[in-house]
């Protein structure tokens, strides 16, 4: 096997990457770095495509994106973006407790999130993007996407003496039955999505 570089993307440095997804169409890669920035950029061409910075406003009510065209990206770093199946949507999570819903298209905000009490460090959509998964510190909570409503939240991830043991991984199963679930707890979990 031979392997080669074929595209360097530098829109965030200095800073590093925290996350990075691919398009469904594998033409583009959005990523999200520790400069509080999501960015997404042609693969072939290294271009930037968009670049959605934080513009500090009032705080928001979960899922409020009256006046969205004012509000872009995140005030902390992006631990985790991920793209919806149908290339429609991209999610970011961030260390502001914040999850941004996105266009892919027109990179407008549709929706946020503020219900999570600290740093958002996994998501995930689920095959037929109608839920989205995040975690932060111990808890799992699944939104509908189409709603923005919180749907399901889960705790089970066992905290270490004195502190918070996050969970860092999130997958679906791809019949959407299933939530797998990995954290400092050293363990893999297992949800079965019941609606």
């Amino acid at each position: 096997m031979f392997i080669k570089t074929i595209s360097v993307y530098k829109g965030h440095v200095p800073y590093p990457v925290r996350s990075l997804a691919w398009s469904p169409d594998c033409r583009c890669i959005v990523s999200g770095g520790e400069d509080d920035n999501v960015r997404v950029w042609q693969v072939q061409t290294a271009q930037e495509i968009t670049h959605m910075e934080y513009t500090p406003l009032e705080p928001l009510s979960a899922w409020d994106v009256s006046d969205s065209a004012q509000r872009t990206s995140h005030s902390a770093w992006v631990n985790t973006v991920t793209w919806s199946s149908n290339g429609q949507y991209i999610a970011s999570g961030s260390d502001d407790c914040m999850i941004h819903l996105w266009s892919a298209d027109s990179a407008q905000l549709i929706m946020i999130d503020d219900e999570h009490s600290s740093g958002i460090m996994a998501m995930a959509f689920s095959p037929n993007d109608h839920w989205i998964a995040s975690a932060a510190d111990c808890r799992i909570r699944v939104w509908d996407a189409l709603l923005g409503s919180p749907s399901f939240i889960y705790g089970g991830h066992e905290l270490h003496t004195g502190g918070v043991n996050y969970v860092f991984a999130l997958g679906w199963s791809l019949d959407g039955q299933y939530l797998a679930s990995g954290g400092d707890d050293g363990t893999v979990r297992i949800w079965q999505i019941i609606s």
